[in-house]
């Protein structure tokens, strides 16, 4: 799946929330990405079973400190909406 991926979407970019002096996150971010496939990258979705990975790189913070706690956490929900022109 990591190695050699079928289909790759992206970079997503996610914002970041906000810290306090004490590199702490005090209020979260919502971030969301629009992607759109053509005919030919929706291929995929043919192969049964299909595999699904993700990878989620941190953005530099310019040497300034940020905790990440046990509390803190990065939930990625999906869905995919299909458009069908039909009859010609």
């Amino acid at each position: 799946v990591y190695t050699q991926p079928d289909l790759l979407i992206g970079p997503i970019e996610l914002n970041s929330g906000n810290i306090d002096e004490n590199g702490n996150v005090v209020t979260s971010t919502f971030s969301q990405d629009l992607t759109q496939l053509d005919q030919g990258k929706l291929k995929i979705f043919e192969s049964n079973p299909f595999y699904v990975g993700g990878k989620i790189f941190f953005p530099g913070t310019e040497g300034k400190e940020v905790k990440f706690r046990s509390t803190d956490y990065i939930k990625v929900s999906s869905y995919l909406e299909v458009r069908v022109k039909a009859g010609e």
